[in-house]
């Protein structure tokens, strides 16, 4: 292949993962703005169909951003940006947003649209983080290592380790996707920022050792879906890194033992 055609390759591959990345976000912000609007207006309700259903909702859009975002190159400058970069707007938004949610009257709606703005920053520097992970994965192996140490790191974290005191906290909305939870009358936290870090990290595994990413992304959805369903038997919470990584392995394994 001639070196005009591998740049003209590399512009046109850059330039579809930019549009997709922008219709992807646009969806996003739509979503964000209907269930944010809705949480918003809504009287509070008992019931918990609507606050499952639309933190599921969340979720899924927050997982098909935060696969968009960690396709395209690799390289360290990108990393890089989506770590510091994304930090930073998740912690500028957050604070900002706090400020003009003390305002009652008029702030709500000002401090939803930041909360937004914040989600970005955390799929975003969560991205960075777990494509930095992924630079590890020198073998097939590796990557079925990492879903096991992955569940159970999350599997301690959230009953007896950081997670469990880390969501009595004010400072947990900095370190988590939130959405518009429908019944709740605002916008709550449900996704932790380590859930997004082992995503990246997954779909960085699967992209890089040739396996299916379209399998891995439906597992990876249902494997959400089931972890708040599971909320139902346990209200304390339930750590969703042991339903990802059996839903990682069980569309994979056969590949990955195939590549071992």
């Amino acid at each position: 292949m001639s070196l005009r055609a591998s740049i003209y390759r590399l512009l046109h591959s850059a330039d579809s993962h930019s549009t997709i990345l922008k219709k992807v976000l646009l969806v996003y912000a739509a979503l964000f703005a209907v269930f944010a609007t809705a949480a918003i207006l809504a009287p509070p309700s008992r019931s918990s169909a609507f606050l499952l259903s639309s933190a599921i909702v969340g979720a899924l859009v927050a997982l098909c951003v935060s696969f968009v975002i960690s396709d395209g190159e690799s390289h360290s400058r990108r990393m890089t940006v989506l770590l510091i970069g994304g930090m930073a707007v998740d912690l500028l938004c957050n604070y900002t947003a706090l400020q003009f949610a003390e305002d009652n009257s008029s702030g709500e709606f000002i401090a939803a649209l930041l909360k937004g703005l914040a989600n970005v920053g955390v799929l975003s520097a969560a991205t960075g983080a777990g494509l930095l992970l992924a630079r590890g994965l020198r073998e097939p192996h590796y990557l079925i290592m990492a879903a096991v140490v992955g569940a159970i790191t999350d599997i301690f974290s959230v009953y007896a380790g950081p997670t469990k005191h880390l969501v009595k906290t004010s400072a947990f909305p900095y370190v988590s996707y939130q959405w518009g939870l429908i019944g709740s009358g605002g916008i709550f936290p449900c996704v932790g920022l380590g859930d997004f870090i082992f995503l990246a990290l997954y779909f960085a595994g699967v992209r890089k050792f040739g396996l299916d990413q379209k399998k891995t992304l439906l597992a990876m959805g249902a494997a959400l879906v089931i972890g708040f369903l599971s909320t139902l038997i346990s209200p304390r919470g339930v750590p969703a890194l042991p339903f990802m990584s059996f839903g990682l392995l069980a569309v994979n394994l056969r590949a990955l033992r195939q590549k071992i």
